[in-house]
């Protein structure tokens, strides 16, 4: 059966609003990925905001705590719905599990409420390696960048969505990431950095749009979609890149939210 893919948000840091953001739009990341049978997101962050109740079981894998990949948790309108089941995915970090991370900003004095308080049925699963949603495999790589994250890998042995966001690419990690997202049908990957800024940016944990699409075509994914845009990146900016791509990177293209895939 095949899957419907939804970008629900397309921007880092925080999010963005006015006319020059339209086009690709201003909501932090979020990935939708419906399947036969599981409702899946990458990240969670305002993005989530545009998540229509679609079952009563949805999976959120979550690479970090970062802000601006959890901050449409707390006005989402799943949790807050008593018929919905909400999974947490997320690795352990310096000792502190999913549930612990999430409430570092779901809790006074950042937030008003605790997390919990917003719904009863929420589970939180700490990961590691591979396993199992329904007949949906994730796997995960860790990747670069300050404090950790986490990258996601699903299949059901035909098709498979590789998630690789916050990522500063280096030797190490870009030869892991090519093999880790090998042949796959779309890898969606950080580009943050035209490359004229990126010299000031290094170590900050994230790639150049042309990174991302050099990588696209090292792991031959089928389908490269660029996101995680900073805020000053604006339409006409973010266009003038698109046409670079479309000449030397056909199979890769800057996300814009709200748009759709079938695979």
């Amino acid at each position: 059966m095949a899957w419907k893919i939804s970008l629900l948000g397309v921007r880092g840091s925080v999010p963005i609003t006015g006319q020059q953001f339209k086009k690709y739009g201003g909501d932090t990341l979020c990935v939708l990925v419906e399947t036969e049978e599981e409702v899946i997101l990458f990240d969670a962050g305002t993005g989530i905001l545009n998540l229509k109740n679609l079952s009563n079981h949805i999976h959120i894998l979550i690479g970090h705590s970062h802000a601006d990949h959890i901050m449409g948790l707390g006005l989402c309108k799943c949790l807050n719905n008593s018929d919905v089941y909400t999974h947490f995915y997320m690795t352990p970090r310096n000792n502190e599990g999913c549930q612990k991370m999430l409430e570092r900003l779901y809790s006074p004095p950042l937030w008003s409420v605790f997390l919990e308080q917003l719904s009863s049925k929420m589970k939180f699963h700490n990961i590691s390696g591979s396993f199992f949603i329904g007949n949906i495999k994730v796997d995960t790589l860790e990747g670069n960048h300050p404090g950790g994250v986490t990258h996601f890998k699903i299949s059901d042995g035909n098709k498979t969505i590789v998630y690789a966001v916050d990522c500063e690419l280096d030797e190490k990690s870009e030869h892991e990431l090519i093999e880790f997202a090998k042949d796959c049908d779309i890898l969606f990957c950080d580009g943050m950095y035209r490359e004229c800024d990126f010299p000031n940016k290094k170590g900050w944990g994230h790639n150049t749009w042309l990174d991302a699409a050099e990588l696209g075509e090292n792991c031959n994914a089928k389908h490269t979609v660029i996101v995680h845009f900073d805020i000053n990146e604006t339409d006409e900016i973010l266009d003038n890149i698109s046409k670079q791509l479309s000449t030397h990177y056909p199979k890769c293209e800057l996300g814009k939210q709200e748009e759709v895939w079938i695979i």
